[in-house]
Parts: C-alpha cells; structure tokens; sequence
C-alpha cells in the first residue's frame, strides 16, 4: 500500500508505504559489479514500509550456489536482511548444507554497509574466515587459514602446479581504497608452488601496482624445527634442534607475468632442506633442478588425495606364526633387492647427503624461463655415504642464460699431519662454466689433491682392499648432450690387502658416448706390472648423444706378484701369494662380450669372502675361449681337504642343464627311489676318484670335495665330501651348484628369523652369491642340526636343496631326515628323543626352518610336596603312637619322579607358537606320564606353575629341582648314558618327622638312576651335604596305582614296601 499526500486537490508526493516484497531465484550474474559473481538470490517475507526519506526495509534472504570468482559457497546460504536509515543495510546469511570446519565454523556472510566508505564485514569459508571495517578510505581486515588456491593465480607449468598453501594475516591488513595498496604481516602454512614445498613462511606483504612485495620474509623447510608456529611435531621429531636452520628473503613478484626478484641468505642451513623442498634425490634431478619432475604430470586430483594418503592396514596380528614369518621374508627379500639396485648404482643418492651451510642468494627472472641466479655458499661438515666427509663446503658462482659458472666449488678435509708435522689438506675443486642447454658447449676442470680412496670407495664400488691418496686432474668440454671428459688418475701411497704399490695410474677419455682408458699398477719389488687397455661405451641419462655401437674392447696381462693386482678388479676371488700368469682380452659386444686368454698358477694362496679360510697350495690351468672357463686343471688344499675340479664354465649364457641333469652325480641309486620313510636311510660316501677327476656328461665344471673341514659362517661347520655340478653362468644369473654332497661330524644350524649377518666387509659388499639347483645333501654320520637353545638333535638322511646360499632362509628342501637322538628344550625343561622313529620332513614351501615334525619325547621331573606336621592316619589304636623316628620311606617323603612322555606331529612352527604364544595346556602337544598326571598337572610342572610363591621353603624346593640345573643334567646323562640323574634341594623336614631333624636348613641331594625296563628302575640317591649313608633303591611298578619298592643303605635301614597310590 502507498499512501499519496495532498494539500486541497494538489498532489505533493508519497507520505508513506507498507509494501510486501517476493522474489524467486534471480541471477546474480546481472547485477552490476565489478566482481564475477554467480547463484541465484530469492527474497521471502520481505516488507517495505516508511516514508521517501526514512525508509525501513526488512526480509529473508535466500542464496543458492553462490559463488565470488569461481570461490563457492554453501550451495544454500539463508538469513535476515534488513535496511534502516541510520544503521545502513545489514545482512546476516548462514550456511545450511554443508559440513561445518573442523572449528565449528559454517560458511556464512555478514555485511553492514551504511555508506560507500564504511562498512563491515565477517566472512567464512570453508573454515577461512575474513573480517574488516572501514574507516574513510582505509580498510583494516583480518585473514584466516585461506587456501590460497582459491585465488585462482595462474599456475607454472615448469614447476608443475600453482601456489598452494594456507594463508593467514598477523594483526591487521591496512588497504588503501583509493591509492589500491595493501601492506601487512602473513604467515603461510605449507607453502608451495608445484612440485616446490615448505613448512612454513612469514613476512611482511605489501601490493601496489599489480605487484607483490615481501619484507623480512622467513622460511621453514624442515618439519621438527623449534620455529614452527606451535603446530604439533610430527610423531618422529625427536629433541627439537636448538641450532635451528634460518632462510630469510625479500623479494617481489609481478602478478601478470609472475616476473620475480628474490634475495635469500641462510643460517645455520640444511642440505636436506633443500634437497627435500626441490624434490632433488639423484644426479639426474640435480642438472634439471626447476624443471618439473616425470611424477608432476600423473599428480593425483585433489579428489583423489585423500585416498592416496590414506593409511591401508598390511599384515594380520591375529595371523598364524609362520603366516607372519612367510611375510617378513617377503619384506625381507624386497628389501634386500631395493638394497641391491641401489648397489649397483655407482653415484649414491643425493638424499644421503647431510650437512650445513650458510648462503646468500640473489634470484630473478620468470617460472617459465632458467633463472638467473647469484650464489655465495660456505658449508661444513658434509658426509655423503660411509666415507665421505667434507670439512669445508665452498660454492661461489652464478646462473645466467641457462649457463652455470662456478668460481669455484670446493671441498676440503684435513688429513693427519705428515711425518715432519706439517698439516695436509685434501681437496676436490671444480671451476669453469656448465651450460645447462644441451647444444650449448661447457668448459669445466676439477683438480683433486689427497684424496683418500675411501671418501670415493662407494661413489665408484672400489674393492675394500684397495687403500692410499688419488690426485686426479680431469677436464670436462662440450655439452650434457654429448660430454667429453678427459685426464688422469694417480694413485699415491696407495697398497693392495696391505700390499704397498709403487705406482698406479690411469689415463682415460670419454668422449662420443664412449670410455677409452689405458692403466699400468706396479707393486713395490714387483717387476711385473698389471696393465689395462679399454674401450667401454656407456651414455648416461642425460645426454641425447649414444654411442655409434655397442663394440667393447679390453686387455688385460699380469704376472707373478702383479696377480695379487687383479684384486682390484673384483671382489669375488682375493689373490694373497703364488706364482702365475693372466692374459686376457675381452670383445664383442656390451650385450654379449666374448672373452679370450688363459690363466696359469702354482702353489698360489687365495680367499674369497664366502669361505672363512684360503685356498692353499693351488694349482691350475684355466683357457678363456669361445665366452666359456675352461678349467683343464685345478687342485688344491682347504680346510685340512682337498679340492679339486675340471670341466667347462660360461661366462654370459649357460649350458642348457636341466635340474636333475645337474644332479646326476648325486642320483640316488636304483634300489633308493623308492624310499621306505620307515625305514633307516643307508648312508654312504659319494664317489671320490682317486685319480682322474670325475666329468659331468655335459662337460660342465665338476668340484671334487674330499675330507674337506668347511666353516660357513651360520650355516654349517665340520665334514664335507663330494662332487658339485656347476651350471649357470658368471655374468648372467650366477652359478648353479648341483651334484652330491655328504656332511659328517659338523654341526648344521637353522636360522632364528633372520640370516648370520655378514661378520666382514668383504662379505658384506659381495653379491657374487651361488644357488642350489637340486643339489643332494647328505647327512652322514654324527651331523649336528642346532637352533640357539632350543635345538640340538643328531641327524641322517638326504635332502635335494634348490635355492640361493644366501639369503639361507629362502632355500627349499626336500626330503626326510631321521632324528636319532638329542634334546628340545620346552619352556624350562629339556626333553629328550624317544625311540629311533623321529623324524623332519621338508617339503620346499616351508622352506629350511620349519619341517614338518613326527616326534617322540620324554623327560622326568621332581614333584615335591612339603608333609603336614599333623597327627598321621595309622593302623594302630588312638591310644598307641606310631614309631616314626627311623622310617626309610620317609627318606624321600615329599619328593616323587615323574616321568613324561609327549608326542608332537606337525609343523615346527605351530610347535613354537603353541609353547610361546598361546597356553600350553591347549597347544597340540600330547602328554603323559608315570605315575599319571593330568595334562594341567604335567603342564604346571614344565612351566613352572607350582612356584606360586618363591619366598616360601616349598617355593626354592621345586624351581631349584625342576628348571635351574637342567644343563648340568642333560651333561651327565648324555655323558653316561643315564636314564635319569637330577639334583634337587631338601630340607631336614621334608626328610624326617622326628624333632631332631625339624629344621628348615637346604640340603642338595642327587639321584642316579637306570630303567631297566618300562616298569623296574634303579636307583640310588645320596644326600650330599650331610653324612646320611646312600640308599640303594628299586621300584617295580605294576600298575598305575600298584607299586612296589625296596630301598637299603646296607645299615639301618632295608624295607620293602608296597604302595597304592590314587589322586582326586
């Protein structure tokens, strides 16, 4: 309703309205404002009343997908909207269907607007929130947590991506509505731009002019630093770093063309902050630093983020033992082959780097372009891989035009002072220019002084007994499309296995893809050199440049002395002393080399770090030919032996040798195939010749073992005879070993849920690891198999072993192998084997350590139970005593043998896991005993359960007789072929009820005895800390209940007696 004002019948305008107001879903793209705005707005319950002048307006207002440059909200915001004069227009919206913030914050709008120059507002978003108020032509505004991809800034495509982080104001943001400037102080968490990440940054930001400026700008890369802005450390952080690493800049960046200017300086700075924050873990990451890694172009949506990091449960706790067990080894194994990569590469990763360092850097140019860049770097106390170390860090240089000169980079370690006391320095410098694209040429050169073989050993896989100085002078020309590299390299001071050389240099040119080298060692006293030609085509990954064929070329000749010199060459076979001579030359291709020469020694010693001890007194005659080792002659002593071989051996492509013609030698005989698994294995001794060594039909390299004392360390020690087949091949593959091979008078241990770790370094660096195919391996007489303190059983039988020596857990069995006798320790009692029907079946997908078990065991222990003082039960009148003061019987009164038996059929490791992970008394193991016992009952005797309480007398009787001398036991009866001999504790009371022996004091007493049959022992028992005469016993036991016993000490005592005994 409008309500006209009139004077007489003149019209003077509106004196006032009342007007109800409805809107439904206009689009706020229509409206006319400078910002993008999208949705659609809708207007309910909506009233207008008062005058021209004083208009008053009230409403709800409806808000559908409303968005502010491309930022949406709530896709529902609803609330009040009103306007009067002096208050202005107020708006108050909430969201209403999306999620709240982890704070609590819905996404909401409110707005206060009185006039074109003050207003207020609070915003939220997505758990960002904004608030500001006007003052005149000054806007003062608070940010909080604003991810600054909704800015919608272009993105660098060089670096993989935009900024990205979570922006907020410290105090205040003063804008200057009419100049358009902005200055204030902000803090970003996680900041980034691509690929480029940080952990926090804070400065002072200013903008005019369409460009941004930093003041007093800091950086944290490293996520356990004490500077971070009480954020919570990560779970791995341990004592926060009182030293902590300080990046300061200032800079500013043009936002149309994102032109940037930077000046950073570093203190107290971490190499692996940088590395880290650049995404930079090889050499190939290095050159291409500020290209986007391979990884940028497959990154995740941020759909999909969540998912990728997503914690996914692996494993199953509830699993059985050896499911775990099989799991670990396959951890293992992956793990062991990542190790083996990573071996094989010759430059380690630049992750391993570690270091510090101060630094000043000016930065400018654009995200798309190579930037230019000014360095100044001191650092110190650098480590890269086991060895090397760095002193001093120095790096000087710029980067303009895509070229980097270095002015220079240097690296320094003091070396202990020379024999006259003056210090030495060790230095690598490298200075000159590098460009970065690939046509344009570079001209570098690095000088190196001193430096110790050590610091390189890993970077260029040296062998361990190489030692001395290396100066080296190399210029580097050309560009990373096609290098080229040429100088020398001179070893000083330098020995082999301690051995001095006199000289070692080698001259080398790569060049065209290709390595062209001629090197010459020379020991001291040795006239005989070693010298090395070489053409080796090789391209790293850089470069575009390939070479025109994969042809090598190598010759090698040495002699004499100079052999111990090929040591340098591998670390397979170490060369100590002998007399000989080596020529070789190798060709063909880099696929498939041919090598041709011959190998000639005598009364040579060698070691290799799979065998504990030399070869000695060897001889042979060795032709290289047609890519095979021909092995004409070969003899020599080992371990108190003799060993010796003939036949063929490739070198890249194998024989075709199939696993059971690799184990011809080793074939059972023809009255052996069909084994009776009850039956006795026959053992005898494969053929050793006397005279000619035996030949494999396929002429492959055959080893003769005879009386050979071996020491694998962890894995077998004693005996060994045989014959060993080897197929395979060197280079491709490795060595398979075949044939047959008989172990007696040796110990064979099982592995504890890991391997022998490598007891040197020799051994730890080799990976020249043979493997089983389907070798025989006989257990022969007195064959030990020991597992720490729980196995050590004598063992016989054969087995067909397929699989790699080490890691010894991965090897696969088959056979059966008879338990003739020994111990197994369960809980804290030993049992020992029963009978002569034992016996451990591997089958290969249980690999060595968990045989299948048929297993028969027994044990005696001493139950001891403390006599009650009380008035005895007797045959005689209430008003007669009985005369106990002399009772033989009571000799022993308290204390009773139990003999248990237990039988196990199954896996070997259910039988741990049902003794160590669950309760014995439900495990799988069957008990009995004599006299019997309930399962519980035996149960508590071998754990220990009667031990209820240690303080009391009873207490220390039955842990001291039942666990503590159980070594010394199992010692004497296996000594003397006992059926039973056990010390045990007594008291004077638990002996005699007469009061002259009422005492508490512990005597030791020992019993020796011998079954004569299932149901007669003999016995014969002796208190050893008193002068009680010993007591000849024997029990006759005629039934469970029913037994009778005589017991004498040739004095006072000599009674028979006959016992019925029941339990309930």
């Amino acid at each position: 309703m409008i309500s006209p004002q009139f004077e007489g019948n003149q019209y003077q305008g509106i004196r006032g309205f009342e007007l109800d107001l409805d809107a439904q879903r206009y689009p706020l793209a229509l409206l006319p404002v400078p910002i993008p705005l999208s949705g659609f707005a809708s207007l309910s319950d909506g009233r207008l009343v008062g005058t021209l002048d004083n208009p008053q307006f009230s409403g709800t207002l409806l808000l559908e997908d409303f968005a502010v440059n491309q930022v949406a909200f709530d896709p529902v915001l609803l609330g009040p909207v009103s306007y009067q004069g002096p208050s202005g227009l107020m708006v108050d919206l909430d969201g209403q269907t999306g999620p709240a913030s982890p704070d609590g914050l819905a996404d909401g709008i409110a707005v206060n607007f009185q006039a074109p120059r003050n207003i207020n507002f609070d915003v939220s978003w997505q758990g960002a929130q904004a608030s500001g108020r006007t003052e005149g032509d000054i806007l003062r505004a608070t940010l909080q947590d604003l991810p600054l991809q909704a800015l919608g800034l272009p993105t660098v495509e060089r670096l993989g991506g935009g900024l990205k982080g979570t922006l907020s104001s410290r105090g205040e943001w003063v804008v200057d509505l009419n100049r358009q400037t902005l200055v204030g102080d902000v803090f970003i968490a996680q900041p980034g731009v691509g690929y480029l990440n940080a952990q926090q940054l804070t400065g002072q930001l200013a903008y005019r002019d369409r460009r941004v400026f930093v003041e007093r700008g800091e950086l944290i890369f490293n996520p356990c630093s004490n500077r971070l802005n009480g954020q919570a450390l990560p779970s791995y952080c341990g004592a926060p770093d009182v030293a902590d690493s300080i990046y300061r800049f200032n800079g500013n960046v043009q936002l149309d063309t994102l032109a940037y200017n930077a000046n950073v300086s570093v203190e107290n700075g971490d190499i692996k902050d940088v590395f880290t924050a650049l995404a930079i873990t090889d050499l190939d990451d290095l050159i291409q630093t500020f290209q986007a890694p391979t990884w940028v172009e497959n990154q995740p949506s941020p759909e999909e983020i969540p998912q990728v990091l997503a914690t996914q449960a692996t494993g199953n706790t509830e699993a059985a033992l050896l499911d775990q067990i099989r799991r670990l080894a396959e951890i293992q194994d992956i793990q062991e082959q990542e190790a083996l990569a990573e071996a094989q590469n010759p430059i380690p990763p630049l992750d391993e780097l570690e270091g510090r360092f101060d630094a000043t850097v000016r930065l400018s140019g654009r995200p798309q372009e190579i930037p230019e860049i000014m360095f100044d770097v001191d650092g110190r106390s650098w480590t890269w891989t086991r060895d090397f170390v760095a002193d001093r860090v120095v790096a000087r240089g710029q980067l303009a035009n895509g070229n980097l000169t270095l002015q220079p980079v240097r690296l320094e370690t003091a070396l202990p002072p020379d024999g006259e006391g003056n210090p030495r320095q060790a230095f690598v410098n490298l200075a000159g220019n590098l460009s970065l694209v690939e046509e344009d040429a570079s001209s570098l050169q690095l000088v190196a002084e001193d430096l110790p073989v050590a610091a390189v050993r890993d970077i260029f896989n040296l062998p361990v007994g190489l030692e001395g100085r290396l100066d080296s002078i190399a210029n580097f020309s050309g560009g990373l499309g096609n290098p080229t590299l040429r100088g020398d390299v001179v070893l000083t001071d330098g020995s082999i296995n301690e051995q001095p050389i006199e000289q070692a240099e080698s001259l080398f040119l790569y060049e065209n893809a290709r390595l062209l080298l001629q090197g010459e060692l020379l020991q001291v006293d040795n006239p005989q050199p070693l010298t090395l030609v070489g053409d080796i085509p090789y391209a790293f990954d850089f470069m575009t440049v390939q070479p025109a064929d994969d042809r090598i070329a190598l010759t090698l000749d040495v002699a004499d002395e100079g052999l111990a010199l090929l040591n340098v060459l591998n670390n397979q076979v170490i060369w100590e002393s002998g007399k000989g001579q080596v020529s070789l030359e190798v060709g063909g291709r880099l696929s498939r080399p041919t090598i041709s020469g011959s190998m000639n020694v005598r009364e040579a010693v060698l070691r290799s770090p799979l065998l504990p001890d030399p070869l000695t007194d060897f001889n042979g005659s060795v032709v290289f030919e047609n890519n095979q080792i021909n092995v004409l002659e070969l003899q020599g002593q080992y371990g108190n032996g003799r060993l010796q071989a003939a036949g063929s051996f490739p070198l890249s492509f194998p024989f075709i040798i199939d696993s059971a013609d690799l184990a011809l030698l080793g074939a059972d005989d023809p009255g052996d195939v069909a084994e009776d698994n009850d039956a006795t294995p026959a053992v005898t001794n494969p053929p050793i010749a006397d005279a000619a060594i035996p030949m494999h039909p396929s002429g492959a390299l055959t080893f003769t073992l005879d009386d050979i004392d071996l020491d694998l360390r962890g894995i077998y020690e004693g005996g060994v005879n045989g014959q060993v087949v080897v197929g395979g091949s060197l280079l491709l593959g490795g060595p398979q070993l075949g044939g047959v091979v008989e172990l007696a008078n040796g110990r064979l241990f099982l592995p504890e849920g890991g391997d022998a770790a490598p007891t040197s370094e020799s051994e730890q660096i080799s990976n020249f690891i043979p493997r089983f195919e389907n070798l025989k391996l006989t257990l022969a007489r007195n064959i030990q198999i020991q597992q720490s303190n729980l196995l050590n059983v004598v063992a016989q039988g054969d087995l067909r072993v397929t699989g790699p020596l080490r890691p010894f857990r991965a090897i696969e069995p088959e056979g059966t192998i008879r338990l003739r006798s020994g111990r197994i320790n369960l809980l804290t009692t030993t049992f020992r084997l029963a009978g002569r029907d034992n016996v451990a079946r591997f089958v290969p997908e249980r690999g060595i350590a968990d045989p299948l078990l048929d297993i028969r065991l027994r044990t005696s222990v001493t139950e001891t139970q403390q006599l009650s003082p009380g008035v005895e039960a007797t045959a005689f009148a209430s008003s007669e005593v009985a005369d106990t003061s002399v009772d033989p019987f009571q000799g022993t009164a308290g204390i009773e043998t139990i003999r248990i038996r237990a039988t196990y059929q199954g896996s070997a490791s259910n039988l741990l896991e049902s003794l160590f992970l669950s309760d014995i008394s439900d495990s799988v193991i069957e008990f009995s005993s004599s006299p019997p016992r309930s399962r519980q009952e035996i149960v508590n005797l071998l754990s220990g359960s009667y031990i209820a309480a240690l303080q009391s007398g009873q207490g220390v009787i039955n842990f001291f007789g039942g666990a503590l001398l159980n070594t010394v036991q199992d010692f004497v009866i296996s000594r003397l072929n006992l059926s039973e001999f056990r010390l045990f504790p007594v008291t004077g009371a638990s002996r005699f009820s007469n009061e002259e022996n009422s005492g508490s004091a512990l005597d030791v007493a020992t019993e020796v005895g011998f079954d004569v049959t299932d149901n007669i022992t003999l016995s014969l028992l002796k208190i050893l800390t008193d002068s009680t005469p010993a007591e000849f016993n024997v029990q006759y036991r005629l039934s469970d209940e029913f037994s009778i016993r005589g017991t004498t000490n040739f004095d006072d005592r000599n009674r028979v007696l006959l016992e019925f005994e029941t339990r309930f």
